[in-house]
């Protein structure tokens, strides 16, 4: 990340903190982690929050950027299923 994105990102965290508190942070988290499906985003994810991390919401935390490292590995499983996949109903629509 760029000084820039660390400074809005900081701008940013300091918002949510004002806004949600330390509290409410618990189920913030799970509704705006887990949408992401990519382990680069999981990666940016963990290093945003490196620093940011409370009790409060650590292990909600880890377990919200798990859950989009799974979706990830979900992602790249289909992807690489679809090539055979396509190929079996070429395969099968030829022999009709």
């Amino acid at each position: 990340m760029s000084s820039i994105e660390m400074d809005e990102g900081q701008e940013r965290w300091n918002f949510i903190v004002n806004k949600y508190g330390g509290g409410l942070l618990t189920h913030f988290n799970p509704d705006i982690i887990t949408p992401f499906c990519s382990n680069e985003k999981g990666d940016e994810v963990e290093e945003f929050f490196e620093s940011r991390v409370r009790p409060s919401f650590a292990m909600n935390l880890k377990q919200s950027i798990e859950q989009a490292r799974i979706k990830a590995r979900f992602v790249q499983s289909i992807k690489q299923e679809r090539q055979p996949l396509q190929y079996l109903l070429k395969q099968l629509a030829c022999k009709g």
